[in-house]
């Protein structure tokens, strides 16, 4: 049976698409809460995706109750990865305040979106994750810390590579490296010593590597 001419036609990605072209932030905030449109999951993940493309900070608030409110997983995981993409210095609140309660995919986009915010007022909560249940938890929470790069918390990411799985002892590792300096690779030095894993020595000392060349490139 064909649809009635007078009844609203649903929403489509074309929509979503011209949307963006258009810089119509007010119309892809819409798409996201929606009521008529609640099973398209499609839709709702596309205009999070769009927003995020968009840099739209106005729509922060809106994707922040995406996060917490959708029904369906990878639609709230797509509003975080756009919070991040937005990267406003009022998007680490929001993407903390989501974490709680949340399924490991939506948990480990919004990691990865405070990783690539970059803002120390992140890394307390960072930090906790390091003991996450989760090992992708973990291990996304220590690229993370390496992103943002301070020195002080270079001694947690040791304790969490001379400890924990290989996954996150790696990640640590990584995280470690990309925070560099001479702390970093006595640290590394520190670790790759002590360590009877063969495996993760050799990782340790490959990265080692890099940084003792970057080191002298510096001091060229």
């Amino acid at each position: 049976m064909r649809q009635p001419s007078n009844l609203p036609r649903p929403p489509s990605i074309g929509d979503v698409v011209r949307l963006r072209e258009r810089r119509d932030i007010n119309g892809l905030v819409g798409l996201l809460h929606d009521g008529s449109m609640s099973g398209n999951v499609a839709i709702r993940g596309a205009a999070a995706r769009a927003l995020g493309d968009l840099k739209a900070s106005s729509a922060v608030g809106s994707l922040a109750r995406l996060l917490v409110e959708d029904d369906r997983v990878d639609v709230r995981a797509q509003g975080a990865t756009a919070i991040g993409a937005i990267g406003s210095s009022d998007c680490v609140g929001p993407l903390i305040e989501g974490l709680g309660g949340q399924h490991d995919t939506v948990r480990i986009a919004i990691v990865n979106a405070l990783g690539q915010l970059r803002s120390p007022d992140a890394l307390p909560t960072l930090l906790e994750l390091l003991h996450d249940r989760s090992t992708t938890v973990r291990s996304v929470a220590a690229r993370a810390i390496g992103a943002i790069g301070t020195w002080e918390v270079i001694p947690r990411l040791v304790d969490v590579a001379a400890s924990d799985r290989m996954m996150v002892r790696t990640a640590a590792v990584d995280a470690i490296a990309g925070i560099g300096g001479t702390s970093a690779i006595d640290q590394l030095r520190d670790l790759r010593k002590r360590s009877h894993n063969p495996i993760f020595r050799r990782y340790v000392g490959v990265e080692l590597k890099r940084l003792e060349h970057q080191e002298v490139r510096c001091g060229q």
